[in-house]
């Protein structure tokens, strides 16, 4: 399991209603996004509700015949969309001034773009960068694509960037059974375990050993800090998108990661975390198995300040 994402002051001992709490966070999700009265809904949830179908996990098709996923969710009280797609994000939401959807948009290394998006009718919406894409160097790149909703389970996005043609069609991920190698790894961390932390941030190496627990709960696993900082997590099979995901937190920090597991001595996801100072990062992190009574854990994110943050974890099992 993922260590706490950055030091913390004092102690806390972390209480079980936690840990349920955790869990039952995990349901919620999975319940009705739109459930709430909408003589309570804001100008901007209600319009954001025409784009509900875009919710969900999918798997996108480029021209190339190359295969990629992307997650799009509701936040901020179900007032926006969050795109993500690798390490390109969208936050989608609507312009109470200019009547339309807008999209914010930030490229995997600094490029970033507003696009206005314009209604033609029968699910279809013509977006536009408003003026350009604007790539990490600061070079303008006009952008303009349109997307169609072709079904309950499919949409495309087609258009052009600079010279580039976009043809992308996105195909509702399919659910998936728990795989064998993912319900091992599950089995794998039950027990009680010694972890020795080292952690680089902002040019300063921290050391610090704590012992900590996971038991086995249904199809969840839920882990507890036995010292430290009142560390908790919980993991489960996420069939939505064929992986572990484990959702986690100390007394400061927070943090998620979705893990493919791809055999029964490794595994590496993507994680975003929100460290104690209130920074914000994504990355990736890697567990790798070393025997049937240790393994070590590798995360590397970069800051949305620009600084990076790495952790290095080594568990062995407390016999």
């Amino acid at each position: 399991m993922n260590s706490k994402i950055s030091s913390s002051i004092g102690k806390r001992t972390c209480p079980s209603f936690f840990s349920l709490a955790l869990i039952a966070s995990i349901v919620v999700v999975s319940s009705s996004v739109f459930a709430q009265d909408a003589a309570d809904l804001s100008d901007g949830q209600k319009q954001i509700q025409k784009l509900s179908f875009m919710v969900g996990e999918w798997d996108v098709t480029e021209k190339d015949g190359t295969v990629k996923p992307m997650s799009i969710r509701l936040i901020n009280n179900r007032s926006f969309l969050e795109l993500v797609f690798g390490e390109y994000r969208e936050i989608i939401r609507w312009d109470v001034v200019e009547k339309c959807f807008v999209t914010q948009a930030f490229g995997e290394v600094g490029g970033h773009a507003k696009f206005s998006w314009k209604d033609v009718g029968q699910d279809t919406w013509e977006q536009t960068a408003d003026p350009a894409y604007y790539v990490a160097d600061g070079t303008a790149v006009p952008r303009s694509t349109t997307l169609k909703r072709i079904d309950k389970d499919t949409m495309s996005l087609s258009g052009t960037m600079g010279n580039h043609k976009i043809e992308d069609v996105a195909r509702r991920r399919k659910p998936q059974p728990e795989t064998d190698v993912a319900k091992a790894w599950r089995e794998y961390f039950v027990g009680n375990w010694i972890r020795e932390s080292e952690w680089t941030v902002d040019g300063k190496t921290t050391t610090k050993q704590e012992k900590w627990s996971c038991q086995m709960s249904g199809p969840v696993i839920v882990v507890t800090g036995v010292t430290g900082d009142g560390m908790a997590s919980v993991m489960s099979w996420d069939a939505a998108r064929h992986g572990l995901f484990e959702h986690g937190s100390t007394s400061q920090d927070n943090w998620e990661i979705l893990f493919v597991p791809a055999t029964n001595d490794s595994m590496s996801g993507r994680i975003v975390g929100r460290l104690a100072d209130g920074r914000e990062g994504t990355g990736m992190t890697v567990i790798t198995r070393e025997s049937a009574n240790s393994y070590t854990a590798t995360t590397s994110m970069k800051l949305n300040d620009g600084s990076t943050f790495q952790v290095l974890d080594k568990n062995t099992r407390k016999q």
